[in-house]
């Protein structure tokens, strides 16, 4: 697959530092750090929507008397 998106994101210098700070912690540049966390997470989300849901809301519980 080519990379031809880009994916601009804005940080606050402050959250910026925080990302590099992880990022070499894992020896990557800020881009491939976030790509992945970014597809992990897309994983995740898709992995969810996967589940089969039941037909009917649950129940509430009932209240003691």
């Amino acid at each position: 697959m080519a990379k031809t998106d880009v994916l601009v994101i804005r940080f606050a210098p402050d959250d910026r530092a925080r990302l590099q700070r992880v990022a070499d912690a894992a020896y990557l540049d800020v881009s491939a750090w976030a790509r992945q966390q970014l597809l992990r997470a897309a994983a995740d989300a898709e992995a969810t929507l996967e589940r089969p849901r039941t037909a009917a809301p649950a129940r509430r519980p009932k209240r003691a008397r």
